[in-house]
């Protein structure tokens, strides 16, 4: 088997790297979509920028169709189209529609006096938030128990 740095190991075989690309083909890889700017939308009471989609290859897990961009917060809102190839020869037409809330996790350490008695602990927390006419609402929060001494 060959071995060095253009071989890469995968399971229990050596398998032969790509050349690494450089120059303006490779920037053109990183570069998936032409993004097309075409209207604006109000979503739940917010200005949106709706921006088409078209993908420079097509490759399934590229998509053609729009996707809509809050004006205050730059946020996605929402992404509606088609891959740009068929995922499968068994699924010939697929359509999607996805509306995004934001989901916040975090790693919270808390120190202080409660009652008299000090504690110092850290947690685990995450809390989903969606949007509103109004701006982010929040809908639903969870945490851990406090993590052991030796895991934080």
């Amino acid at each position: 088997m060959a071995n060095g740095p253009g071989y890469a190991r995968c399971s229990n075989q050596r398998v032969k790297r790509p050349a690494r690309r450089t120059g303006p083909k490779a920037a053109s890889r990183l570069t998936t979509t032409t993004s097309v700017w075409s209207e604006t939308a109000e979503i739940e009471g917010r200005l949106t920028y709706v921006i088409g989609v078209i993908p420079k290859r097509r490759e399934k897990y590229l998509i053609e169709g729009r996707i809509w961009v809050d004006a205050t917060d730059y946020a996605l809102v929402r992404a509606e189209g088609k891959p740009a190839r068929s995922p499968s020869f068994w699924t010939h037409s697929v359509h999607f529609v996805q509306q995004y809330q934001a989901v916040v996790t975090a790693k919270l350490w808390e120190k202080g006096t409660q009652d008299g008695k000090p504690f110092d602990y850290t947690l685990w927390l995450s809390d989903t938030y969606v949007r509103s006419p109004t701006g982010w609402r929040y809908v639903f929060g969870q945490a851990s128990l406090p993590l052991a001494k030796t895991s934080q």
